[in-house]
C-alpha cells in the first residue's frame, strides 16, 4: 500500500514539474522577413505629359497632370502636384521569407489628402512605400525590344503599401525595411492569397538611346498603383491606356536605357 502510495506521489511531481517547466520556457519571437541588400536602384528619371494643347510637359521623378497650360501654375500646387505619378526612388531588393528568397520591388511615392474634402482646405502630404514581392525567375520577363512597346506581366506574391506617419515623414532605410518585415509577417500570418499582379509598359526608343516606362499593378484585371486618382480622371482614358502601346503617346516616365539598367541589372534587349 505504501508502495502504491509513493508511485502516486512520484507520478505526481513528475507531472507538476513538467508542467511548469513547459510554461517556464523562454519567449521566442518568430522570425521575421529579412530583406537584403540593394540589388538596383533608379532615383532619377524625367516625366512626360502632353497637355490638352498637344503639348509636352515634364518634371523630374513625376509624371505632370494633364492641364491645360493656362492652368500650367497648378502643375506643382497640392493635389495636381502628385502628377499622375511619381517617385523618390524605385529599388530592387532581395527578400527572404520563411526560409525562401524572393525579389522585392520598393517605390515610395508623393500623396495627400485634403482635411476639409468639401472647401479643398488642410492639404496634408504623405509618403507612400508601396512594395511588391514575386519570385526571382518572374525578373527573366523583363525585355526590351527597339522601337517597340512592350507590356511585361509579374506574377506577385504579394504587394502592399505603407503610408509615412506623421505627415511627409520619409523613412529611414531600418525603419522602411521594419515596417514592410512586419506587414509581410502579417500577410503570411493571415494566409492570404494574392490575386494582384506588377505590370510594367516599355518602350525602348533607341534614336536616343532612352527607355519609357509605366510601373503599376492590378487586382482582378482592374488597374491601380501610386497614380492620382484626380490626376489620372482626367486624362482622356488614361487609367485604361496603362497597359496599352498607346500610352506613350499620352504620358510616360523616361530614363537613359544604361539608368534603367541600374535598375534592373538582368536586363536584356532583344
Amino acid at each position: 500500500m505504501k508502495r502504491k502510495y509513493f508511485l502516486v506521489v512520484i507520478i505526481l511531481l513528475t507531472l507538476i514539474f513538467l508542467v511548469s517547466y513547459s510554461f517556464a520556457q523562454d519567449r521566442k519571437n518568430e522570425v521575421l522577413p529579412k530583406i537584403g541588400d540593394t540589388i538596383g536602384r533608379l532615383d532619377k528619371a524625367t516625366g512626360w505629359t502632353k497637355s490638352p494643347e498637344g503639348q509636352w510637359v515634364n518634371r523630374q521623378n513625376r509624371i505632370p497632370a494633364y492641364l491645360s497650360l493656362n492652368n500650367e501654375i497648378l502643375l506643382d500646387h497640392e493635389k495636381w502636384g502628385t502628377g499622375i505619378d511619381n517617385f523618390d526612388f524605385i529599388e530592387l531588393r532581395s527578400i527572404n521569407i520563411e526560409g525562401q528568397e524572393y525579389y522585392i520591388l520598393i517605390k515610395p511615392t508623393r500623396i495627400g489628402f485634403y482635411k476639409y474634402k468639401n472647401i479643398m482646405e488642410g492639404w496634408t502630404p504623405r509618403v507612400k512605400y508601396a512594395y511588391f514581392v514575386f519570385q526571382k525567375d518572374e525578373i527573366n520577363k523583363i525585355t526590351i525590344e527597339k522601337n517597340t512597346p512592350k507590356l511585361i506581366e509579374i506574377d506577385l506574391k504579394l504587394s502592399y503599401d505603407e503610408i509615412s506617419h506623421p505627415p511627409c515623414s520619409e523613412l529611414s532605410e531600418n525603419e522602411m525595411k521594419q515596417k514592410i518585415s512586419y506587414n509581410i509577417k502579417k500577410w503570411i500570418s493571415g494566409k492570404s492569397i494574392s490575386k494582384t499582379k506588377l505590370l510594367l509598359n516599355l518602350f525602348y526608343y533607341d534614336k536616343d538611346d532612352v527607355v519609357r516606362f509605366l510601373i503599376f499593378s492590378v487586382y482582378r484585371g482592374n488597374s491601380f498603383s501610386s497614380y492620382g486618382s484626380l490626376a489620372m480622371a482626367v486624362v482622356p482614358n488614361g487609367e485604361e491606356s496603362l497597359s496599352q502601346p498607346d500610352v506613350f503617346d499620352k504620358f510616360y516616365f523616361e530614363c537613359p536605357l544604361d539608368n534603367f539598367k541600374k535598375l534592373i541589372p538582368s536586363l536584356v534587349v532583344q
